[in-house]
């Protein structure tokens, strides 16, 4: 038997999050923030699995919309349990592993890599797409490697003409023959990129298409398709070629701005690259040993010109001006927005609604540090109340709303991960 419980101004700071499947007594609400104008529903149901502003509860307690008895399970073609207009909406079945890179598709598909097997019960070799219209589909055989346990997608990067690039640590995609670095199409399936990086140790951890149409290729590797290049190698999708002498770190974000100048970061500082020379642009301090900058985008408004972006990490100033692991600008001139925050951003984007959001293990106006989603409406930041045991990658989907990857342990005691989406237009 189901019954409703309606609240309002709720602090719910008294009782312990329950993303661990503990269960929840009657009539209380883990901790993690709701608006005061929210109104919610709280009931209980034996089959069903449950969120919370995001929260994914197995099992006892559900915070959302009034919904019916018939068991929900949330899988292929099934509605999700949902907190619409508020909160979070998870995505068919969850991944059976870990997902280290979310990309976006202009025909609605989402796309998320990692190290995992299936998704729900469909066999998904550490690549699978969310169709918005048919739910989840595996990419033919997924990539994998000689040591089944050693694969995985590090990253990927959608080309304007539709065509999915992926890299990580794999030695096939498809079956197909493919050092570390492969391509996906709707019409041709699997494909290798030349020849990529061939030594068993040697891996990539980042990939850009530029807007040259040039694939941007950077890991840990002193040769790819026979031509010497450290670390880093453009694929001008005949060739490859070597930019300069490298010397770059083997990860970390890049960026090509307006003026098609790369912009690599390499752990506390940037180096550009003009397509002739590499340059040193921005350089971050403090305030752990070795501060990072892990996540950079650009930013296509305001009055910092085309060539403006975003960067966070760990850090509290950016070439000596004071931002707390997040600013704003040029190379000639950044600002922090507001006090930042504490902690570590990982992963940035831009939304359609010009709104920037963040997620890493961070803390907020004094609040406990942990994995977490927070938005800056240009003003303030405000959490988002996703609440998971991990800080996923982000992506802004061609429908205008937030992606991103939460994380729950499994029964099996392993950690698995789920795709979760947020409407921005509505929140």
């Amino acid at each position: 038997m189901e019954r409703c419980v309606y609240w309002r101004n709720q602090p719910r700071t008294n009782v312990q999050p329950s993303y661990h499947g503990t269960r929840l007594g009657n009539n209380t609400f883990p901790a993690g923030g709701a608006s005061a104008a929210r109104k919610e529903c709280a009931m209980r149901n034996h089959r069903s699995r449950w969120m919370l502003g995001g929260m994914r509860l197995v099992g006892m307690l559900a915070i959302g919309v009034m919904l019916s008895n018939p068991a929900f399970t949330a899988a292929h073609g099934v509605p999700p349990i949902t907190t619409e207009p508020h909160g979070w909406v998870e995505l068919g079945e969850g991944m059976d592993g870990d997902v280290t890179a979310v990309a976006v598709g202009a025909d609605g598909s989402i796309y998320v890599g990692g190290k995992f097997t299936a998704v729900g019960t469909m066999a998904a070799t550490n690549i699978a797409r969310w169709n918005p219209r048919r739910g989840w589909e595996s990419l033919g055989d997924g990539v994998s490697h000689p040591l089944p346990t050693e694969s995985y997608v590090l990253t990927m990067a959608v080309h304007p003409n539709g065509d999915l690039y992926v890299g990580g640590w794999f030695g096939s995609a498809g079956g197909i023959a493919a050092s570390n670095v492969a391509r996906w199409t709707p019409r041709r399936g699997w494909e290798a990129i030349g020849s990529g990086p061939m030594l068993i140790e040697d891996r990539v951890t980042r990939l850009l298409i530029g807007q040259d149409g040039n694939l941007y290729v950077r890991g840990s590797f002193a040769a790819i398709g026979g031509v010497t290049a450290d670390n880093i190698a453009r694929w001008d999708q005949t060739t490859w070629h070597a930019l300069g002498d490298g010397g770059l770190a083997p990860w970390g974000p890049m960026l090509m701005t307006d003026d098609g100048v790369l912009h690599v970061a390499s752990l506390a500082h940037t180096r550009t690259w003009n397509g002739v020379a590499w340059g040193y642009g921005t350089f971050v301090v403090g305030p752990s040993f070795q501060p990072m900058i892990l996540a950079m985008i650009k930013d296509p408004t305001g009055a910092r010109g085309m060539n403006g972006r975003y960067l966070g990490g760990n850090f509290t100033h950016i070439d000596n001006v004071p931002a707390n692991s997040i600013a704003r600008g040029t190379s000639a001139r950044w600002v922090g927005l507001g006090t930042g925050v504490q902690g570590t951003i990982n992963d940035l984007a831009l939304g359609k609604d010009g709104m920037l959001y963040a997620t890493g293990n961070f803390a907020l106006d004094g609040d406990d540090s942990r994995p977490r989603i927070a938005r800056w409406n240009g003003t303030t930041w405000n959490d988002l109340g996703l609440i998971t045991s991990c800080a996923g990658p982000i992506g802004i989907g061609a429908d205008g709303k937030l992606y991103t990857i939460g994380c729950r342990p499994l029964a099996t005691g392993v950690r698995g991960s789920f795709l979760v989406r947020w409407d921005t237009a509505s929140n």
